[in-house]
């Protein structure tokens, strides 16, 4: 595989405070056939790739094999939950905005500047 794969996943790795040695306990594999892999002396199988993947959890395989996006999938109940919020934000805000214009309308008359 491509260098900069292996270096995404080592980063992965990292930043999921784990290591290879664990790595290769939780998906099934050898320690010495992953590390082998994961230094790019032989290739990585799609198998052991998608072990990785499911093992990494939060981290996007789009990230993995290209290097686009965020390392880290983001997780659509917080994304949900933010536009929920901010719908119920939003609509605050228009009964305010409601409520200032009847207001703002009372003032004109009261000022005659309406006609």
């Amino acid at each position: 595989m491509e260098e900069s794969v292996l270096q995404r996943i080592n980063a992965a790795l990292k930043a999921k405070k784990s290591n290879p040695t664990r790595l290769s306990t939780e998906i099934g594999m050898q320690q010495s056939t992953l590390s082998r892999q994961l230094k790019g002396v032989n290739n990585m199988t799609l198998e052991t790739f998608s072990s990785i993947v499911a093992f990494l959890g939060d981290v996007s395989a789009e990230w993995l094999l290209t290097g686009k996006g965020k390392m880290l999938k983001e997780d659509k109940t917080d994304q949900e939950e933010e536009l929920k919020q901010l719908r119920a934000e939003n609509l605050n805000l228009e009964k305010k905005i409601s409520k200032l214009e009847g207001k703002n309308e009372l003032l004109q008359e009261q000022l005659g500047m309406k006609k």
